[in-house]
């Protein structure tokens, strides 16, 4: 996340169409409508995690959602990215269309920071 806090993450109660497995990885911070269960998860800030392990991340590997945005102006504002040696993101714009404008601005901020070869958004 971009900050620490309590989130409701939700996802498919485990059924004949979704086992218990396939139910975690449905999971999700964004509810789309559809009756999910719920259970409430503490967050911590990806730049803080990332600037507790005082060395180097070679690679992290990114899929929240929707959320990436936050989390990815989080890590410019705090300078966490100079850790990150690469980072590979799949962002959500086509499922979410509000999310085009921001995804669009932040294409542009990484552009323009000459980080776009560091943050990779052309992951999926």
């Amino acid at each position: 996340m971009d900050r620490e806090c309590v989130l409701s993450l939700s996802y498919p109660e485990a059924s004949s169409e979704w086992d218990a497995l396939d139910a975690t990885v449905a999971s999700s911070f964004n509810v789309d409508g559809t009756v999910q269960a719920t259970n409430d998860v503490r967050c911590i800030s990806l730049s803080d995690f990332i600037f507790s392990l005082r060395r180097p991340v070679k690679l992290v590997k990114m899929d929240i959602e929707g959320s990436e945005i936050q989390v990815l102006n989080s890590l410019l504002d705090s300078k966490a990215i100079d850790l990150v040696e690469l980072m590979v993101v799949e962002t959500h714009e086509k499922q979410q269309p509000e999310l085009l404008a921001a995804t669009n601005a932040l294409r542009q901020r990484i552009r323009e920071s000459g980080l776009g070869t560091k943050i990779r958004l052309d992951w999926i």
